[in-house]
């Protein structure tokens, strides 16, 4: 993208994660294609690379999908690589329920209660 966030690559796997086709958003302002991600971490993170010169990685949530982004400063703006981690987030997730639901509800140990 340039630094106006005009979209100027958009790949195969960007069309697959995010369900919008190249031809949508190619020559396009980012933030007019999407108007809701205003809101989202993308917006800031991505202008702050754009003011710091400074790469970052972060993770987001966009219309039901989680993704880890890396932005980067390039010579006409910034260039930003995404992956869809939507499995890892909800594997993690069941780990964390399944963690607390053992820390709040231990199994009893009977032998100890009937003092055998």
């Amino acid at each position: 993208m340039d630094r106006n966030f005009i979209v100027s690559y958009w790949n195969r796997a960007a069309e697959e994660i995010i369900g919008v086709k190249r031809e949508e958003l190619i020559g396009k302002n980012l933030w007019g294609v999407f108007p809701d991600a205003v809101s989202l971490p993308s917006y800031t993170h991505y202008h702050k690379v754009l003011e710091s010169g400074q790469s970052i990685t972060f993770e987001d949530y966009y219309d039901g999908i989680w993704l880890e982004v890396n932005a980067y400063p390039s010579e006409e703006g910034i260039t930003v690589f995404f992956r869809d981690i939507s499995l890892r987030k909800e594997a993690d997730k069941r780990l964390l329920d399944a963690f607390e639901e053992k820390k709040y509800h231990p199994r009893t140990n009977y032998r100890s209660i009937r003092g055998t």
